[in-house]
């Protein structure tokens, strides 16, 4: 939690008119001195206890874990479903220009049970692009020892397949959860303040389903990312250098930056 408000967020800025000291400061002000975090943690209960002549509850210094998804996260999912429907009914669909998540929603009645059929295949995800800049970014969150759970909505048939795209790009993660629509949700229902969670996920659906006090979803601006307030507990990035930087990791390697949504006669970002 904060260290010095106890509101349970400890990777969040704060409102300039307070001055709340978070976790991401005290590892980074540890980084700078050239101790741990734990040794920072210690030596400010030493001051304390100093001051006060009593040693105080000790704060939450608990990393929150970070569950995610593949799909629109770590893979190029809808641009493999874009150019799957598009070969195969003749449409002219351009990324960049669907402004849906849940695409066969959207679509004239076969074309949309006819893509819903193709995510029930496990082949399917075997031949999707990977988006390198999640990849980097996951690797090195798990190289600075956040634990990493890898889900997906995918059928549980597609666990093998979805284990050799992993190692094929070389992904780390600690689990991998596949359990259908739902499984996330599912683990971030037994997380909470005392054991937090950060989700990936690009869906925002989620955004309704997932927040809640100590469960964070961090979303990817993607052309079908709201474009409203989000709700509390929700934060829209362009960058996953700014992932990196609010959790207070420092990559070995540049993450590659482009944008998703770029559209014709529009350059990369970054």
């Amino acid at each position: 939690m904060c260290l010095s408000c106890g509101c349970g967020r400890p990777y969040d800025s704060h409102p300039p008119e307070t001055r709340h000291i978070t976790a991401i400061e005290l590892e980074q002000a540890a980084r700078a001195s050239g101790i741990s975090l734990e040794q920072a943690a210690q030596n400010i209960l030493k001051g304390v206890i100093q001051l006060r002549g009593a040693p105080p509850e000790p704060p939450s210094l608990v990393r929150p874990t970070l569950l995610v998804d593949i799909d629109g996260v770590l893979a190029f999912l809808t641009e493999l479903a874009v150019t799957a429907l598009n070969a195969r009914f003749g449409t002219e669909l351009v990324v960049s220009e669907v402004p849906f998540y849940w695409i066969e929603d959207h679509l004239p009645p076969d074309q949309g049970r006819w893509l819903v059929d193709l995510f029930e295949q496990p082949i399917t995800y075997a031949n999707l692009a990977p988006d390198y800049a999640g990849i980097a970014a996951v690797t090195a969150l798990h190289d600075a020892d956040y634990h990493v759970i890898v889900s997906s909505d995918r059928p549980p048939t597609a666990r093998h397949i979805t284990e050799q795209w992993l190692d094929k790009w070389r992904v780390p993660y600690d689990e991998l959860v596949l359990k259908g629509p739902g499984g996330k949700e599912s683990i971030a229902s037994q997380h909470g303040p005392d054991d937090p969670l950060i989700l990936f996920d690009d869906d925002p659906r989620k955004q309704l389903t997932v927040p809640r006090p100590g469960v964070e979803l961090w979303s990817p601006q993607r052309p079908w990312t709201p474009r409203r307030v989000v709700p509390d507990g929700v934060w829209v990035f362009e960058r996953w250098d700014d992932v990196l930087e609010r959790l207070g990791v420092s990559p070995e390697v540049p993450i590659p930056q482009f944008s998703r949504e770029a559209g014709p006669g529009t350059e990369p970002a970054g």
